[in-house]
């Protein structure tokens, strides 16, 4: 018989609950390291913690980093400009087309 554990009057048996919290970790750790990178997770958290910018070695995105992406598009909070940086490394040329533009809002 599989080792069980009683959760809320309800018998859970603790391989499948290994197993499911594993591809849940695999599934993280995939979005993490393929989606974002944890540069851009820890500098987005140091914004929220201190409402300033990495000053010292900033990540650079096709030569923009946070703090320029501000100074070109003021009205952009913390989480905008993060979510900016990604469409710059995902989508170059489009983001570029924004800059260029002057981040004309329709």
């Amino acid at each position: 018989m599989a080792p069980a554990i009683e959760l809320f009057g309800m018998k859970i048996y603790v391989f499948p609950l290994i197993l499911l919290f594993a591809i849940f970790v695999c599934l993280l750790v995939y979005i993490v390291n393929e989606k974002y990178d944890i540069r851009y997770i820890s500098t987005f958290i140091l914004w929220l913690n201190t409402g300033k910018y990495q000053e010292e070695n900033p990540i650079k995105v096709e030569g923009y980093s946070a703090h320029d992406i501000v100074e070109l598009a003021n009205f952009l909070d913390g989480a905008g400009v993060f979510n900016f940086l990604i469409t710059l490394r995902e989508r170059p040329e489009k983001a570029k087309g924004y800059i260029k533009d002057g981040f004309k809002i329709k």
